[in-house]
């Protein structure tokens, strides 16, 4: 960033779910996510109606933010949405915006179709991140933007989904499914498994039987990935 001599500046934090909210969901949300993810440049001397609106857009804010009132969350997070599309308004390559978007898009895909052949092998993120020829950082930001997870969370998601199909539909006992899964022991699959589905698998296949639990072919799962 530049500035001039005695120029003043201020810092906007926004947490995860006012940003989300700050984003939206209209046309043109694609292009702020992306424009957010990324260091840009905007020349506000050679446009003085849309300077003038995001000062007066950050002094509210300010002014919220120094006497806090009923509803100033509210007010905040609507002059946030208004900076962030004037901002956007100002950047002019949008093709460049798009086509960072589709890269995105191609390398979570391919994220899934390695996560789906080497979950079994318990690959670590960075082993993935290697894969696709990005850092584990990188990944993580990706999967974290479009999905909400960390890659962690999706491999740990995906390894205990097949726990709970093969604890569903086969007879093979808790052993022989932590040997399939890679698992160096029933006891650490026992504990993994329980930190995730709240429950050990011994229990959970009990209640499937029992016909008092939802089995997990009715679930929302990992291959409702966008």
């Amino acid at each position: 960033m530049q500035a001039h001599a005695g120029s003043r500046g201020a810092t906007l934090l926004l947490s995860d779910m006012m940003l989300a909210n700050t984003i939206g969901h209209r046309a043109e949300a694609a292009d702020i996510r992306l424009l957010l993810d990324k260091d840009f440049d905007v020349n506000l001397s050679e446009n003085a109606e849309t300077c003038a609106g995001l000062k007066a857009s950050f002094t509210r804010v300010l002014v919220e933010q120094a006497r806090y009132r009923k509803g100033s969350a509210a007010i905040v997070e609507a002059h946030a949405r208004i900076i962030t599309v004037l901002i956007w308004r100002l950047t002019s390559d949008h093709d460049a915006l798009a086509t960072a978007g589709q890269r995105n898009s191609r390398l979570l895909q391919h994220f899934r179709q390695l996560l789906e052949t080497h979950f079994r092998e318990r690959w670590q993120v960075t082993r993935y991140a290697r894969e696709l020829g990005v850092t584990s950082d990188r990944l993580n930001d990706i999967c974290r933007r479009a999905l909400g997870r960390s890659p962690r969370d999706l491999i740990q998601d995906r390894l205990m989904y097949e726990a709970r199909l093969l604890l569903e539909r086969s007879s093979r006992t808790n052993d022989e499914i932590a040997a399939m899964l890679g698992f160096s022991d029933v006891a650490h699959f026992s504990k993994s498994f329980r930190s995730v589905v709240g429950e050990p698998p011994g229990r959970y296949r009990r209640r499937l039987q029992s016909g008092r639990r939802q089995t997990v072919s009715e679930e929302r799962n990992y291959a409702d990935w966008p």
